[in-house]
């Protein structure tokens, strides 16, 4: 096609732009005269949307784009967002919440965070104290490292036990070396009479005893149940070269008086190991605990 437009002389130009006349520019008739304001329009800055690579605005991570949930997180009134092919859909939690649960099914199933049931409670037994005797009026041994103590006892209740207690307090050792060293206490079937079997071993730092009297527990790996009337014997020693430890307990005017079946020992561990000697008189205070689920 032709082209178009005003055909001026260099003065005549010069002087309409110097006039204040408009400047023209050439088009093709062809030319669609609105496309510079479509291209303006095309580069203009898009609606700020979050769009992620796969074009969902919201991922419910099983590779679809319906938003109901996001796979992995709770969805009411107590179930989880499941992946059912690319959509997700609320699975009910299962067992449901509220029914019963725990090692004596006394405790209740409750919903989590996530969606999935747990027991509220899952140890729900009770603690009950065993064989004990919680006179410490008296002062009945001093431990150290040459020596070791043991107050015997038979069992009373049929539990599973899983910590007992000595009354003691930390005293500064007859011409003290460097050494805090470590306290033991030993959980043994039988007796000194009739023979020890350690059942549980546990260490604890000498500086972990205070310096005032108090009944000092330590926890070991449970142990099963006994019969009714079975020795057991708890145990006492100590490698400190820095400490000693005051034993407390008390005699026959305790009340209420220890188990007839209790008594408590001693014996030389260093230089050399001699004979347990029973002390007929009094009886250590201790406390075994356990566990049992109520009748």
């Amino acid at each position: 096609m032709r082209r178009f437009g005003l055909l001026l002389g260099g003065m005549t130009l010069g002087c309409l732009t110097a006039c204040g006349f408009p400047t023209y520019s050439y088009v093709d008739e062809t030319s669609d005269a609105s496309s510079a304001d479509t291209q303006a329009t095309d580069t203009a800055a898009p609606e700020d949307v979050p769009v992620i690579s796969d074009g969902c605005p919201k991922p419910n991570g099983c590779g679809g784009c319906n938003d109901k949930g996001i796979k992995g997180e709770r969805c009411d009134p107590c179930g989880q967002w499941t992946c059912t092919g690319t959509n997700v859909t609320c699975v009910p939690a299962s067992p449901a919440p509220g029914g019963k649960c725990g090692k004596c099914g006394t405790s209740t199933l409750a919903c989590t965070v996530t969606g999935t049931t747990a027991c509220a409670t899952e140890d729900d037994r009770l603690v009950y104290e065993d064989a004990s005797f919680k006179t410490d009026t008296d002062k009945l041994w001093t431990l150290d490292r040459t020596n070791e103590v043991v107050v015997a006892f038979s069992t009373e209740r049929g539990l599973t036990y899983f910590d007992a207690s000595l009354v003691l307090a930390r005293v500064a050792a007859t011409a003290p070396t460097p050494g805090d060293g470590l306290v033991t206490f030993t959980i043994y079937a039988g007796n000194p009479k009739d023979g020890l079997a350690p059942l549980a071993t546990v260490d604890m730092p000498a500086l972990s005893i205070g310096t005032t009297k108090k009944f000092q527990p330590f926890a070991f790996t449970e142990i099963a149940t006994r019969p009714l009337g079975t020795p057991l014997s708890i145990g006492l020693k100590t490698t400190s070269t820095a400490w000693a430890f005051e034993v407390y307990g008390g005699g026959a005017a305790a009340f209420p008086p220890a188990p007839t079946t209790t008594s408590w020992w001693h014996r030389s561990v260093s230089p050399s190991t001699t004979a347990w000697a029973q002390e007929a008189t009094t009886d250590l205070a201790h406390v075994l605990r356990g566990k049992a689920c109520p009748p």
